[in-house]
């Protein structure tokens, strides 16, 4: 298996993606996870992950949780469920595994603000208007990529990308009709995409967040 883990692809690092192509770009749809079954890994985490050679897991259904709960309840369950289980697999593969979480109606309600780094969510009904510290409640201690699947990518974008079915982050480069995807650490070397068989680009990185308290 290539090694195509760097520094923009941290430790603590989770990715998020809002639509079913990009999805189908990443994995399977029936390799995702339910947030039930994240929830309840604690512990038990498997030696091989649903997708991509065992090293990704993709976990759907946050969006539906957080619209059962009031603004209050969710705050609480996120920072004591959700943020502990992020954690808990983080410290579990120990930075040799992804993490996505697949948000379809993100796209709308995961709101990033550019000039202080805050994201977001926006609450639906019955408690429309209100929204929720994404930011605040989850990144301690986390760097997080936000994606966007929506947009094109262009030349010189730091993007999401799947090679033979391996997730890596890079900036996307082409050079004589032919696309490469360069590290930010000068450690790694470029990669020529035109040795894979499958080159996908699942996204582009809109903001890379790492916040600590």
């Amino acid at each position: 298996m290539r090694q195509l883990i760097d520094t923009v692809w941290q430790r603590r690092g989770t990715s998020w993606i809002w639509d079913e192509e990009a999805l189908n770009k990443v994995c399977k749809a029936s390799e995702a996870w339910s947030l039930r079954q994240f929830v309840q890994a604690v512990g038990k985490w498997p030696e091989q992950l649903p997708s991509n050679n065992g090293v990704t897991l993709v976990v759907a259904g946050l969006e539906g949780c957080l619209d059962l709960l009031s603004p209050d309840e969710a705050e609480i369950w996120l920072d004591e469920a959700v943020k502990s289980t992020i954690l808990s697999f983080q410290d579990e593969y120990a930075g040799e595994a992804s993490l996505i979480f697949w948000i379809p109606s993100a796209h709308g309600r995961l709101k990033v603000q550019s000039t202080t780094d805050s994201v977001t969510w926006v609450c639906g009904a019955p408690n429309q208007g209100r929204q929720i510290d994404f930011g605040r409640i989850l990144w301690g201690e986390a760097n997080i990529l936000v994606v966007d699947s929506s947009l094109e990518a262009r030349h010189g974008q730091i993007v999401l990308a799947s090679l033979d079915a391996e997730v890596t982050v890079k900036r996307l480069s082409f050079h004589q009709n032919i696309l490469f995807l360069l590290p930010e650490n000068d450690d790694y070397a470029p990669i020529d995409t035109s040795s894979y068989s499958d080159v996908k680009i699942c996204g582009v990185v809109i903001k890379s967040i790492r916040r600590f308290y």
